[in-house]
């Protein structure tokens, strides 16, 4: 009678094992990789998203903000002008801001900067509010941003940096979203005298 050949069978066996273990090690790997792949894109997608919100809401800021100085008949003292526009209460806390640290970096930067001496805009706070009060509402699941709006005399040659004498300020407006996104927008505002049309000039606007 002829006995089976067991050896055979147990080398094949042998040899399948170690490859189905590597199999399922390569595949647990690539699984890994793509899950971690997939997520890096969605958080990068999400900043990206925060980046263009804060975007909007600096922009959207400031023309509120030029659109009520026109409503303002005196512009001589740079520290009186307000803009006195109301920022509706949301349902949901907007990102956190420290209006005073902000204001000192941004007279910071303009001081390091300044080629105008004794002429340096001296910026003021004007307005505070957040994505929600400005747009009116904010569908987003994320924070609203907060918004911070500065008005500075443009640079005269007056050596009095706190009073406008030719009708022309500067506005600057931050946005910060979630996740530190970012983004401010700037322009001159001018008009030819008091309850004269309001125009901008020199707009800037972009990621911080």
């Amino acid at each position: 009678m002829t006995r089976p050949s067991w050896r055979g069978s147990c080398s094949r066996d042998g040899v399948a094992l170690p490859a189905v273990l590597l199999l399922a090690a390569f595949l647990v790997a690539v699984s890994g990789w793509l899950l971690g792949h997939v997520r890096t894109e969605q958080e990068m997608a999400m900043a990206g998203d925060h980046v263009d919100q804060a975007r909007r809401t600096a922009a959207a800021g400031l023309e509120i903000a030029a659109a009520a100085l026109g409503g303002v008949a005196d512009w001589t003292v740079i520290a009186g002008l307000v803009v006195s526009v109301p920022c509706p209460l949301s349902d949901r806390a907007p990102v956190a801001i420290d209006a005073g640290a902000e204001t000192v970096a941004l007279q910071a930067q303009w001081d390091a900067a300044s080629r105008w001496g004794r002429n340096t805009p001296r910026w003021q706070l004007a307005w505070q509010c957040d994505a929600a009060g400005v747009f009116g509402r904010w569908p987003a699941r994320s924070a609203p941003p907060a918004l911070l709006v500065w008005l500075a005399d443009q640079p005269e040659a007056d050596a009095v940096p706190d009073e406008d004498s030719d009708g022309r300020v500067m506005v600057h407006a931050l946005a910060v979203g979630p996740g530190g996104a970012r983004a401010t927008a700037s322009a001159s505002v001018q008009r030819a005298g008091p309850g004269g049309q309001v125009s901008l000039a020199a707009w800037r606007d972009g990621p911080e």
